[in-house]
């Protein structure tokens, strides 16, 4: 597609001019005439200009806007349903750095819209589709976060036991609703990189980078801790003295919600990046073991499909479907912590990972979309190097930034990490001047 990649629209910030803006709400005016949508951003400085163009774009033509203000992108989902709105619109760039923006579509279920609406609002975008003003429209704001505080403080506080946490909230969208949840939980909330001027959000910090968090959480001696990316959908713990990636907290949740008599569809959903350990100890539990292309919203597509009741990613997203239809990083921290409170998180736990190694190509956009075009040249030579790793190779690219990205996996990490410089060698060669 033109201007959706794996997680909405994304470029830097001046890509989103005026008359961009306004061709996205006649867009959305087109597909959901006379609707109730819910806006939201993180703190970047484009953002609230951003917020402001369609907001009042959408408004004029005739649509209900409800304003939460800057938030985290799965309070914006929350909100969705809360508001019994249409649309969920999220100005966010997510983990990308301070100069980017981006855009992201929910529908009424706070789950992403479908590849197939995306394609349709681009085909709007790109139409000269012009909307008529009409009446009726409004801009009215919401305490979004209150709302997703109070309720989701109600479902979990019973089943945890009070805990001294520390939050990286990466200079982003959960600078002030995860303390809040927090300690609405009955938990001692202590927050770094909370810097909400928009200018360092995920800069050295955050579920990216997540090293000077875990370092404090050592340090400080925490019952747990949890590290978000710029707009909260992601989340890195450490619980239990240990790291734990996103796959072993949905893991985790799992046996948590097996034991307690919860879980009644037995099927997980991972990604092709989901570590082979994980895979084999669903299996062990008796549970059944679904991967999908790298993205979240596959994750959830395939979750609707299944009905499957949790899913993730090993970068952190984590869908916990009874309470949210999209990656929510304060929510699953929320979640382990009640895992950690009935047994502590070492009990549910018994994942023994493989080797894994991974690597990235940075290039320009014409070169990701080069690879892309010519993937099938590049598969005979990467499945030669899968074979000869005797484990797994993932080489995909990137949907949200100009890199082409490269997992392997392996029986020993030697060998992992032989793949990776394989094929990079393989992918540069073939791509030449990158």
């Amino acid at each position: 597609m033109k201007y959706f990649g794996t997680d909405g629209i994304r470029r830097k910030a001046d890509f989103f001019t005026e008359e961009f803006l306004k061709r996205v709400c006649a867009a959305v005016a087109a597909i959901k005439s006379d609707a109730k949508v819910v806006i939201a951003r993180d703190p970047r400085p484009s953002g609230v200009i951003i917020e402001k163009i369609l907001s009042e774009g959408l408004a004029a033509a005739g649509i209900k806007v409800i304003t939460v203000g800057m938030t985290a992108t799965p309070v914006l989902a929350f909100c969705v349903r809360k508001y019994n709105a249409d649309l969920g619109v999220m100005v966010s760039a997510s983990h990308n750095p301070p100069e980017y923006n981006g855009i992201k579509f929910f529908d009424s279920e706070g789950r992403k819209i479908t590849e197939e609406l995306e394609e349709k609002i681009e085909e709007i975008i790109d139409g000269g589709y012009k909307p008529r003003r009409k009446k009726g429209g409004s801009v009215t704001p919401a305490d979004g976060e209150g709302d997703y505080v109070r309720h989701f403080s109600a479902l979990l506080k019973p089943r945890i036991s009070p805990k001294r946490v520390l939050l990286d909230t990466a200079n982003g969208a959960t600078s002030f609703v995860a303390p809040r949840l927090f300690e609405a939980l009955g938990c001692v909330a202590d927050v770094i990189f909370n810097d909400v001027g928009g200018e360092k959000i995920n800069d050295g910090c955050g579920a990216t980078a997540p090293e000077a968090f875990i370092e404090a959480a050592k340090k400080g001696k925490y019952d747990a801790g949890f590290c978000f990316d710029g707009d909260g959908d992601r989340v890195v713990a450490y619980c239990g003295g240990r790291v734990l990636d996103g796959d072993h907290m949905v893991y985790i949740t799992a046996k948590y919600f097996l034991e307690s008599g919860e879980l009644s569809e037995k099927t997980i959903v991972g990604t092709i990046m989901s570590n082979r350990g994980v895979e084999d100890a669903v299996l062990r539990s008796g549970l059944k073991f679904v991967r999908t292309s790298v993205g979240d919203k596959y994750v959830a597509y395939e979750m609707k499909r299944l009905q499957a009741e949790l899913g993730g990613e090993a970068s952190g997203h984590v869908i916990i479907a009874r309470y949210q239809n999209t990656g929510d990083g304060v929510l699953a921290g929320a979640v382990l912590l009640a895992c950690d409170s009935a047994k502590g998180v070492n009990a549910y736990d018994d994942i023994t990972d493989y080797p894994q190694t991974s690597g990235d190509i940075l290039t320009t956009h014409e070169k990701v979309a080069e690879y892309k075009a010519r993937q099938k040249e590049f598969a005979p030579m990467l499945e030669i190097i899968q074979r000869e790793s005797g484990g797994r190779l993932v080489v995909r690219p990137s949907g949200t930034e100009p890199k082409i990205r490269i997992m392997a996996e392996a029986p020993t990490q030697a060998a992992a990490y032989l793949a990776v410089a394989k094929a990079r060698l393989c992918i540069l060669g073939g791509l030449g001047n990158v």
